[in-house]
């Protein structure tokens, strides 16, 4: 039975922040967030959520839909979520005009969540565990405890290495139980808390470099942009260490990378590679003019379809990247007397499509990429793949201990990972800072 947390909100200019026991950690959808709006809340607002984690790390939700028979908004908290412990939130609400353009933005309730492994979905601790544990130490207390029949019969008296070993399995079930907890890191991090097991899980992101020479210079053989994914990697901790070399590189564009999972051999590739032979299918488009010179505009569909939309980060070998569609000639001539780029490649065309808009036409192109494909520079492009492609890889296996350091290499590798936590060494951890 969910657990619904009731929030109420009023239009004070001032945000009001309280902080708030939820539930049970990474425990999924077991408590609800109903959100009662004050009146002068109504449906020209759009409403959403904003969390930020205890690793620095945020994110916000859908629009949430405004309930108008109350006047409220809900969402229901994620295991993703409850398993931090504890989330920052803050409720938004926020006027949007037809253009996309937000044109009011409203913070009326912040809060701290806290979730623990001690709460159930109703919000307090289990009537049948509370029941049993009070028992006991009453009857500890008292000297006397009665429990099912066995080799010391219906009653007997506690003797002092009972008692110690009953409070050893109290502290074992209590303190000592693992939790897992999700650390994020660049490089290298210690796990102050990190109990005698194996890593759940270790996500690498992928990063892509790129060098030129001479970007003013012709496209030559000797002048063209190097692309270079995240090949292979070295994880060492306490002088344990695994190699993992990828068959294809890992890459990163903008915001979407590639992801490998050390620990499940899983990878995840986002960003897709493709070299031109010649042999391509290119569709000639419009042509137009600058200085007196056609250019043209060559349409691509490329085999695995590429994340369509305005704005698609890609990368290209040879061509630099247009930022903006040339639709027509005044695009064109706007761009130009701008001192944009103009003469390139564009992706994020509607219809898996790419184009490039360069002084050679569809022919001259083909040509071109048969060229530089048998000089050995073929012209490449990454473009972020429609639907991710999933593939499996090695399994590693990442011992960690209390207190241990996990380094990377090559450096400056951005890592996810989960792992198991001991609660007795969290709280000790706690206890020193504080003292």
């Amino acid at each position: 039975m969910n657990n619904t947390i009731i929030i109420e909100v009023n239009d004070s200019a001032q945000p009001s922040a309280e902080c708030i026991p939820v539930g049970v950690s990474g425990e999924h959808n077991a408590a609800v967030l109903k959100f009662l709006l004050d009146t002068a809340f109504t449906n020209e607002y759009k409403y959403y959520l904003e969390f930020t984690l205890p690793n620095a790390k945020s994110f916000r939700t859908d629009y949430l839909e405004l309930n108008q028979e109350d006047n409220s908004v809900i969402f229901s908290v994620p295991a993703s979520l409850s398993i931090s412990g504890c989330a920052d939130c803050c409720l938004n609400a926020a006027k949007v005009e037809a253009d996309g353009i937000t044109s009011q933005l409203l913070k009326p309730k912040s809060l701290t969540l806290l979730f623990s492994s001690l709460y159930n979905a109703n919000g307090e601790i289990l009537k049948e565990y509370d029941f049993s544990i009070n028992t006991l130490l009453e009857n500890i207390k008292n000297g006397v405890f009665k429990g099912d029949k066995g080799d010391k019969g219906n009653e007997y008296i506690l003797t002092e290495n009972d008692k110690a070993e009953i409070t050893d399995k109290l502290n074992e079930k209590i303190l000592g139980k693992l939790i897992t907890k999700d650390a994020s890191a660049t490089s290298d991090i210690t796990l102050f808390d990190a109990s005698n097991e194996n890593a759940i899980s270790l996500t690498v992101g992928g990063r892509t470099t790129i060098t030129k020479p001479d970007s003013a210079a012709p496209i030559s053989k000797d002048n063209i942009a190097a692309i270079d994914g995240l090949s292979s990697l070295t994880v060492t901790v306490d002088g344990h260490s695994e190699q993992a070399v990828f068959t294809i590189p890992l890459n990163s564009i903008d915001i979407y990378y590639d992801t490998a999972d050390l620990i499940s051999g899983k990878i995840t590739n986002r960003i897709h590679t493709y070299e031109f032979d010649g042999s391509e299918v290119l569709y000639p488009g419009s042509i137009l003019e600058y200085n007196g010179k056609p250019f043209y505009r060559c349409y691509f569909a490329p085999k695995e379809p590429m994340r369509s939309g305005s704005g698609i980060p890609g990368l290209c070998s040879h061509f630099d990247k247009i930022e903006s569609y040339i639709a027509n000639q005044n695009k064109l001539d706007s761009m130009a007397s701008a001192g944009k780029i103009f003469n390139g490649i564009w992706f994020g065309q509607m219809n898996n499509i790419i184009y490039f808009f360069t002084e050679k036409s569809a022919s001259e192109l083909s040509a071109f990429f048969a060229e530089q494909k048998a000089n050995g520079t073929p012209v490449k492009i990454y473009y972020i793949l429609n639907t991710p492609i999933e593939s499996e890889y090695e399994k590693k296996k990442i011992p960690l201990t209390a207190g241990c350091n996990l380094a990377l290499l090559p450096k400056e590798c951005t890592f996810d990972l989960i792992y198991y936590a001991d609660i007795s060494k969290v709280i000790k951890n706690i206890e020193s800072k504080l003292s």
